[in-house]
């Protein structure tokens, strides 16, 4: 392994401990080698390399492996890709709208215990502490 080559994993390694989101780093490796790496190849590269998930703010929660694909989180995601200005497809868009409006008329947020088989659920938003859409942890 060359010089070059261990400087540019060591880069890679900061990003992921930095939190950076998986379509950033997509552009600065395509940006610095020309190699497009998808989305799904930097999941993979953190799954091969023991590396943290990304912690978001509506995601604050190290979520356990199991619970990954659980709605309410893929909701989260949808959610924080709107806030982030990411291009959704307008069906995305309208549900990710509908839920989070339902959220806040029932007074709602997602809570997480990893403990728990199902993992996350939906609890009553504790009024002055729980303001977006999860609960504060």
């Amino acid at each position: 392994m060359n010089n070059d080559t261990l400087t540019m994993a060591e880069e890679i390694h900061t990003w992921f401990t930095d939190g950076l989101p998986y379509d950033t780093m997509t552009t600065r490796f395509q940006h610095q080698t020309g190699v497009r790496v998808p989305p799904a190849g930097w999941a993979a590269y953190r799954e091969s390399h023991d590396l943290p998930y990304i912690l978001t703010n509506l995601v604050p929660w190290q979520v356990e492996p199991i619970h990954q694909f659980h709605l309410l989180r893929t909701r989260l995601r949808d959610e924080e890709r709107r806030r982030a200005g990411e291009r959704l497809d307008l069906e995305t868009l309208s549900r990710v709208r509908d839920w989070a409006t339902r959220l806040r008329a029932h007074g709602l947020v997602v809570s997480y215990d990893p403990a728990t088989e199902q993992g996350f659920s939906l609890v009553p938003a504790r009024p002055g502490v729980d303001t977006d859409l999860v609960r504060v942890p």
